[in-house]
C-alpha cells in the first residue's frame, strides 16, 4: 500500500493542486459577482416587469411580510389573492395603454452604484418598524430603467432612476418595503409618453 501511494503521490498532488486552483477561481469569479443587495434590486427588477407581485412580496424579510399580512389582516391565501389581483390589474392597464396608443411595451433596467445608508439614516428607517427588527445594515441600490413604446409612431423612450432600499436582517438581504412599489413610478407615467409627441423628444 505505502509503495503504491509513493508512485500515485505525485499525480494525486497535482489533482489536488489542480483542485485547489479551480476553486480558488471559483470564488474569485464569485466575490467579483454582483452583491446581495444588487442581486435583490435584479430580483425586484425581474418580477416587477413581469407584473409579477408574488415574486416582488417574496423579497421581503419574513418577519415584515408577517407583520404586514398582520395589519392587513391577510394569510398566505389572502397574499397570494392579492398578488394575483394586482398582477391582473397591471396587465389590464398595460393591454389597454397599448391598444388605445396603437403600441407595444418593452422593459429594461440597469442595476448602478449602492451606496450605505449612514448612521442616521438607518436609524429613521428603523424608526419605521412597530416591532423589534435586527437591521444590521441598509443599502441603496440605484436602478435606470427604461420604458420604450413601438408601434405607429418613431419609438419614444423614457427612463427612470429608481432608487431601491435592501435591508440586512439575520435572514439575509431583502428588500425595504417602501422601495416595493417603486416600479409603479414608471407605470404611471405610461400615458404621459405614449401622448407625446415624438418631434419634442
Amino acid at each position: 500500500m505505502r509503495e503504491w501511494f509513493l508512485t500515485k503521490r505525485g499525480r494525486l498532488a497535482a489533482g489536488l493542486a489542480f483542485l485547489a486552483l479551480s476553486l480558488g477561481l471559483f470564488a474569485g469569479v464569485n466575490a467579483a459577482g454582483p452583491s446581495a443587495p444588487a442581486r435583490v434590486a435584479r430580483r425586484y427588477m425581474d418580477a416587477a416587469v413581469e407584473y409579477d407581485y408574488q415574486g416582488m412580496y417574496a423579497l421581503m424579510d419574513q418577519a415584515v411580510l408577517d407583520r404586514e399580512m398582520e395589519r392587513a389582516g391577510l394569510d398566505r391565501q389572502g397574499v397570494e389573492a392579492l398578488a394575483a389581483s394586482n398582477r391582473d390589474l397591471v396587465e389590464q392597464y398595460v393591454e389597454d395603454l397599448e391598444r388605445n396608443y396603437n403600441v407595444a411595451v418593452s422593459w429594461d433596467y440597469a442595476v448602478g452604484e449602492e451606496q450605505a445608508l449612514d448612521s442616521d439614516q438607518l436609524e429613521a428607517l428603523t424608526g419605521r418598524y412597530d416591532f423589534d427588527l435586527d437591521v444590521r445594515a441598509a443599502r441603496r441600490v440605484a436602478v435606470r430603467a427604461t420604458a420604450t413604446l413601438t408601434g405607429a409612431a418613431e419609438p419614444r423612450i423614457m427612463e427612470r432612476e429608481l432608487s431601491l432600499v435592501t435591508i440586512q436582517t439575520p435572514r439575509g438581504w431583502s428588500l425595504e418595503p417602501e422601495s416595493l412599489y417603486a416600479f409603479e413610478d414608471l407605470l404611471f407615467a405610461l400615458p404621459y409618453l405614449a401622448q407625446e409627441d415624438p418631434g419634442t423628444n
